[in-house]
């Protein structure tokens, strides 16, 4: 857990339901990029790399069942909506400032977010591009909601940083690698607790 006040000064393999960006408690950003480019091994050109998936599905499944059995019969379920963790998703996302979570399950290195692009590409969102998205997508509106960013990632603590410096009250990351089912679990636990009040 990556805290503020502790630091210094579209296609993929599966999709949930697009809601677009209503105003939310929780925004599920999803990426599960079918291809990677790279390099032909004469570098006259690029060829593509399928890259292995992630399983969205599940962890959407077990995210949605922590919340409905945390809503019970007395209490309200969390709203949440759901994207492909593109560019103009994330920017639009922070611009609006609606949501008091963003929740990023995807693929994630030491230099880089993967992302995706509109024809199911990898695309690396490398660490001084994402600082400067929130530079420039970050506006007083957008914290005054929200308060926890989840890079559900492996690798994803410089990323975390990065969200941590534009100002993100509460960012959880992970230092190295995570398998999918663990990612799963964890999402599972964290929101049931979250949205238990705990």
């Amino acid at each position: 857990l990556l805290r503020a006040s502790s630091t210094p000064a579209s296609l993929s393999r599966w999709t949930p339901e697009r809601q677009g960006l209503p105003s939310g408690s929780l925004h599920l950003l999803f990426a599960s990029p079918l291809v990677m480019a790279v390099p032909s091994k004469d570098g006259s050109a690029e060829c593509f790399r399928p890259i292995t998936g992630l399983d969205i599905k599940r962890e959407y499944a077990m995210l949605n069942q922590s919340l409905k059995r945390a809503a019970g019969p007395h209490r309200a379920q969390i709203p949440v909506t759901v994207s492909s963790a593109t560019i103009d998703q994330f920017h639009s996302l922070m611009t609006l400032g609606e949501a008091k979570c963003i929740h990023f399950s995807g693929h994630c290195t030491k230099d880089f977010l993967a992302f995706e692009d509109h024809s199911g590409q990898l695309h690396r969102i490398k660490m001084p591009m994402l600082r400067g998205l929130l530079r420039s997508t970050v506006t007083p509106k957008s914290f005054q909601s929200l308060k926890l960013v989840v890079l559900n990632a492996c690798n994803s603590e410089n990323a975390g940083f990065e969200f941590v410096l534009a100002g993100v009250p509460n960012v959880i990351a992970y230092r190295g690698k995570v398998r999918d089912s663990t990612a799963a679990t964890f999402t599972q636990a964290l929101y049931l607790s979250l949205a238990c009040g705990r």
